[in-house]
């Protein structure tokens, strides 16, 4: 009984966080240009909430590297500018995919952040840019962030 309740509850912060939803964007023609900006915003409504933050990237099982690297821009309600880069394991190295495949399309979860509060309420921009060495990155279809209460 109170592992549900512990549960109900902890559903309930992450929907007041951040309505505890995935936010992909599509990729025009399922190809990243390199100066092509994916911009995110999230509006935090209780920023004293512990949460997890996760890129959640969708590719074609074609994607032709076995990572990706991510520049990753945060602006606060404050207009502080945060810049993160990330590089994203996509495969080990007998490139076995870390992704859930389905068919031709596979899902990453990509951990970015844990266990962090936001510093205030507010509106939160995230714009994602792709900083591998192909301009033009083919079978990127969709990606986005993930945000839920933080798991012990």
């Amino acid at each position: 009984m109170k592992n549900s309740i512990l549960k109900t509850i902890v559903l309930l912060m992450c929907i007041a966080i951040v309505g505890c939803t995935s936010n992909r964007q599509e990729i025009k023609h399922g190809v990243w240009d390199k100066d092509s900006l994916i911009t995110i915003t999230l509006n935090v409504e209780d920023a004293t909430q512990p949460c997890d933050i996760d890129i959640d990237l969708r590719t074609g099982t074609l994607y032709p590297a076995s990572n990706l690297w991510l520049f990753i821009n945060t602006q606060s309600p404050d207009n502080i500018l945060e810049r993160d880069t990330l590089q994203c394991i996509l495969q080990d190295e007998s490139g076995n995919s870390f992704g859930e495949t389905s068919g031709e399309l596979c899902d990453y979860y990509i951990p970015w952040k844990k266990n962090v509060r936001f510093p205030k309420n507010g509106e939160y921009k995230f714009t994602l840019q792709h900083g591998m060495r192909i301009e033009r990155l083919p079978f990127v279809l969709e990606i986005g962030l993930r945000i839920q209460p933080h798991q012990n």
